[in-house]
């Protein structure tokens, strides 16, 4: 960047932390990587973030006025730049005490997973349309192990339950492996939340929602056999497409028709382009709703809207695990009153959908939350059948 004929940014990348005028300034500001900081020492007014000799944000001197660079940044703090120019503005030139976001303070957090890591193919994607038929047309037992070995990996980093991705199926063998998978949860100390896709089996999507419709009585006997199952914490069904109307009004008939003991257990799962349209329909409050939402905007917006809710969120490509918690611990700062956060995902690698948001990087797990976590094991006991317990205040730690 030149002012006034003058290189003022260098193209070495740092890590900066807060100072003093940008913890004051803006509270929300956590640690980023700059790819442009400010170089020039001598013209820099305030600085808000510094690494060494270098700085950003920052305001610089220009004339008799100044000059501020907010995040200049290409990772996934590039979308959070809106939030600390708002906050900037109302804490120094406003003298307010604002701070947009709130602090990682959550019960229980769970991870999403679909495919063991080891032998993630995009196999099921490609000739299924989905790599949840994974669980349809593969034998698990075959996986045990390897699926134990991440159930471990996910146990011991400090998660309380796995998001486990399945389609509105009731095939034997797919009863059978959702079994396996339930044995291996439990001997892991690990819960698990089921988010049943419909698919296309029995027709359209949402199907499911009419009473009396095959799809509604299939979904009723899936939630059956997975309520019966020791590990399952709770069971979610998806809703949302694009070219339907959102209308709350079925959401509620098809939760009415659920008997006394699934309604307790029941979420509703929304994609993040679709929480808008359930808070604008008005979807009621005291549901139980598992929100995804990636946007800090929509993050700041949409978390706590519901009585009972769910917020799952990722990071797209972390170098490493310590960038991924950093990230992801900043990223949900922005959700206020979250109680249960859910991380989208475990690992997705290989798997047909090149995505990259896979918190399982490069043979290391983090958690965005810091958790004391204690092994009680009795003399000759498994490590995998030990009681786990929990200690200790689940707090954000970068």
């Amino acid at each position: 960047m030149f002012l006034f004929g003058r290189v003022v940014t260098g193209a070495v990348e740092a890590y900066v932390r807060a100072t003093d005028a940008g913890k004051r300034v803006i509270p929300s500001l956590t640690i980023f990587k700059t790819m442009r900081p400010f170089v020039a020492r001598d013209m820099v007014v305030e600085a808000y973030g510094q690494a060494g000799d270098v700085f950003d944000p920052a305001a610089v001197r220009v004339g008799n006025g100044t000059f501020i660079k907010v995040g200049s940044t290409a990772d996934s703090l590039s979308w959070f730049g809106f939030l600390y120019v708002a906050e900037l503005v109302l804490n120094k030139y406003y003298n307010l005490s604002v701070k947009l976001t709130g602090d990682c303070d959550f019960s229980s957090v769970g991870i999403v997973y679909i495919l063991p890591s080891k032998a993630s193919s995009p196999k099921w994607q490609v000739e299924y349309g989905d790599r949840i038929f994974f669980y349809v047309k593969e034998d698990v037992a075959r996986y045990a192990q390897l699926i134990d070995e991440d159930f471990k990996l996910i146990a011991g980093a400090g998660y309380d339950f796995v998001i486990l991705l399945i389609p509105l199926e009731d095939d034997p063998l797919f009863l059978n492996n959702l079994k396996v998978i339930d044995h291996l949860a439990l001997v892991n100390g690990l819960e698990v939340m089921w988010l049943i896709l419909p698919k296309w089996k029995y027709g359209d999507e949402w199907n499911y929602l009419s009473p009396g419709s095959e799809a509604h009585i299939a979904i009723l006997n899936l939630m059956r056999f997975l309520s019966s199952l020791r590990s399952t914490r709770s069971i979610a069904v998806w809703y949302g497409w694009m070219n339907r109307l959102f209308d709350p009004e079925e959401i509620r008939r098809f939760y009415v028709s659920l008997p006394e003991e699934l309604r307790s257990i029941y979420w509703v799962w929304l994609d993040e382009e679709y929480v808008p349209r359930a808070v604008e329909a008005g979807l009621y409050r005291n549901m139980s709703v598992v929100t995804e939402l990636y946007d800090p905007l929509r993050l700041a917006l949409y978390s706590g809207v519901f009585e009972n809710q769910i917020v799952v969120t990722g990071v797209y490509n972390a170098e490493n695990t310590t960038v991924w918690k950093m990230l992801m611990c900043s990223k949900l700062g922005f959700g206020k009153n979250i109680s249960t956060a859910g991380v989208w995902i475990f690992d997705d690698t290989n798997d047909g959908w090149g995505q990259l948001f896979r918190a399982y990087i490069n043979g290391y797990l983090s958690n965005p939350v810091t958790r004391i976590r204690r092994q009680i094991c009795f003399p000759g006991q498994e490590f995998s059948s030990c009681l786990v317990s929990r200690l200790g205040k689940t707090v954000c730690s970068v």
